[in-house]
C-alpha cells in the first residue's frame, strides 16, 4: 500500500470536445486539499504556473483543507464538467478515503477522471538529531522498551493510519487533537523540540 500513498495525481472533469478548441477562455482553478506548504501545495503551484505560461490563462491554486481531504474533493466533484476546475488529489483522497470512510461525498469512479501523475512524493519519518535513532527497528525497539513514551506527528490524523493502529506490536496514538486548517507545519515544532 506504500506505494499508494506516494502517488498524486491530478484529476479533473474532462471538457467536452466542442469546448476543446477554445480551452481554456478563463481562469482555471486548482483545488488543494491540504494546507499551504506541503508537497500538494507545491506541487501544484508549480503546474499552474507552468500551465499559465503554456496556456496564456490564469491558473489559480486554491487550498481547501480539512475533511481528510473531503472538502476539496467534494467541491471539485460537484463543479461543473467543463475542466475549469481540477484538484490535486493523493493517494489518501482516491484510494484510502474510499477502503476507509463507508459514505463520502465524492465517488471517485463516478466524479473524477485521472489525467497525469504529477509527484512520486516520498514519506520521511525524521526525529531530533539528538534522538538515539538511526533506523526505524531502533523506533520500533525503543517505542516497544518504552510505552507510551514515543510521540509521533502527521500531517492528518487519521488519513493513513487509523485510530490506535499497531505497527509492529507499537501502539500508535496520535499526540494532539486533530488541529484544522494546520497543515502538516503544526506538528513540526513539537516533534524536533
Amino acid at each position: 500500500m506504500a506505494w499508494i500513498a506516494s502517488v498524486i495525481a491530478i484529476v479533473v472533469f474532462c471538457a467536452a470536445p466542442a469546448q476543446a478548441q477554445n480551452y481554456p477562455a478563463k481562469p482555471i482553478h486548482i483545488l488543494v486539499p491540504y494546507a499551504p506548504g506541503g508537497i500538494s501545495d507545491i506541487a501544484s503551484r508549480i503546474l499552474g504556473a507552468k500551465l499559465t505560461e503554456a496556456w496564456g490563462q490564469q491558473v489559480l491554486v486554491e487550498n481547501r483543507p480539512g475533511g481528510n481531504g473531503f472538502i476539496a474533493m467534494a467541491a471539485a466533484a460537484k463543479a461543473a464538467p467543463d475542466g475549469y476546475t481540477m484538484v490535486m488529489a493523493t493517494g489518501g483522497d482516491v484510494a484510502i478515503n474510499p477502503a476507509m470512510f463507508k459514505e463520502m461525498p465524492y465517488d471517485v469512479e463516478r466524479d473524477l477522471a485521472p489525467i497525469a501523475m504529477v509527484s512520486d512524493a516520498p514519506l520521511v519519518l525524521a526525529a531530533h538529531g539528538g534522538a538515539p535513532y538511526n533506523t526505524v527497528a531502533d523506533v520500533i525497539a525503543a517505542a516497544k522498551a518504552q510505552p507510551g513514551r514515543i510521540s509521533v506527528a502527521t500531517q492528518r490524523q487519521r488519513q493513513h493510519q487509523p485510530d490506535r493502529a499497531r505497527m509492529d506490536g507499537v501502539e500508535y496514538r496520535h499526540p494532539v487533537p486533530a488541529r484544522p486548517l494546520q497543515g502538516l507545519f503544526c506538528c513540526l515544532g513539537p516533534v524536533f523540540s
